[in-house]
């Protein structure tokens, strides 16, 4: 049983939930190399060893960022679910070009050709297309 886009992304969101607290440990890290030389004890030593083990860790959490991301961006992107979504947003938000220009920032904020890259523009066209149909109107 493969897993939909929104349960994919919910994946690829706690992937980047795990990458920021390795880099949070990193700045812990960080911050113990900056005390050793005032505290008493010796926080240098356990500190370089959790350097190490994220080290260790980072590539593994990419290597399943990749796949997540690898296994949604074979997802076909559904025509009606996006012309639908067009139209909610459209009717929702009652402007064009202020629907457009959001679903334009938010297509930005994808790799090109990505599975929400191509939802995001599928928006915009359908938008562009209701907004050509409303102008013959008038």
């Amino acid at each position: 049983m493969s897993l939909d886009p929104k349960e994919l992304t919910g994946c690829l969101k706690e992937v980047q939930k795990a990458q920021k607290s390795l880099d949070h440990l990193l700045d812990f890290v960080d911050l113990m190399k900056n005390v050793k030389e005032s505290f008493p004890g010796d926080v240098a030593t356990p500190a370089e060893k959790i350097r190490e083990i994220s080290n260790t860790v980072a590539p593994y959490i990419k290597e399943i960022k990749a796949a997540f991301d690898e296994e949604l961006n074979k997802v076909p992107i559904n025509d009606e679910e996006v012309e639908d979504a067009a139209k909610k947003l459209v009717l929702y938000h009652g402007d064009h070009m202020q629907v457009l220009i959001w679903a334009e920032q938010q297509k930005a904020n994808h790799e090109p050709d990505s599975y929400w890259w191509k939802y995001w523009n599928g928006i915009t066209e359908n938008v562009k297309k209701d907004m050509a149909e409303h102008q013959k109107q008038l």
